[in-house]
């Protein structure tokens, strides 16, 4: 049909350096990344990008932005990673430690 279900992740006060964090440790079902989004929570530079549980990048990265509390949408999804299998990770990797709320849009699909 035309209609579909689409579910919020996010996961606050990330401020980790080059070491992958958890947004979901196992995702509840199969699903596609539609959009993502972050918000400053710090001043310093990083670039930001999600990944799967191989390690293998969902998005390109970008720019955290030095504003703190800017609304920074994310960069492109690439089309041959943005589906998620039913249990499977899905990470968020900064390339600085700074400070940042993380949001992600996905479409259940079966």
């Amino acid at each position: 049909g035309n209609g579909a279900i689409t579910v919020l992740f996010r996961k606050s006060g990330i401020t980790d350096e080059t070491t992958a964090v958890n947004i979901l440790a196992s995702v509840p079902y199969k699903c596609k990344v539609i959009d993502w989004w972050l918000i400053s929570r710090s001043t310093g530079a990083a670039n930001i990008k999600l990944q799967n549980g191989a390690d293998e990048d969902i998005t390109a990265n970008k720019a955290k932005g030095t504003a703190n509390a800017a609304v920074v949408r994310g960069g492109t999804i690439v089309a041959a990673k943005d589906e998620l299998a039913a249990e499977s990770v899905l990470k968020v990797l900064a390339s600085a430690a700074e400070a940042f709320d993380i949001f992600v849009l996905v479409e259940k699909i079966s």
